[in-house]
């Protein structure tokens, strides 16, 4: 596995951890970017957030609300039953990192 590959993982990882420690398990990108960079010491820009979004929602670990806006969409990100599983280590996903792996 080369840098790139464990970078990804461990994003999505964040990611999921991150919606299963806020309230209702849901959040919008912009706040999932803040958490990521202020708690998890990790920058992706928009695009990258929303790809590992939308790979994450193609997983079945998250589902996604789209929010059209001038020149873009927005997304919320909401865990599934699966990604909680999976933020928590109950589940193992490939492509994900385990938590303290």
């Amino acid at each position: 596995m080369n840098i790139q590959d464990m970078l990804r993982e461990e994003l999505r990882l964040t990611i999921i951890v991150t919606l299963n420690e806020v309230p209702g398990q849901s959040a919008y990108e912009g706040l999932l970017q803040e958490a990521i960079a202020r708690y998890h010491n990790q920058f992706p820009t928009r695009a990258e957030l929303q790809t590992e979004l939308i790979w994450l929602r193609d997983a079945g670990l998250l589902t996604i609300a789209e929010h059209p806006q001038p020149g873009r969409v927005s997304y919320t990100a909401t865990l599934t039953a699966r990604g909680e599983a999976t933020a928590t280590g109950r589940l193992k996903t490939a492509g994900v990192r385990r938590p303290n792996a």
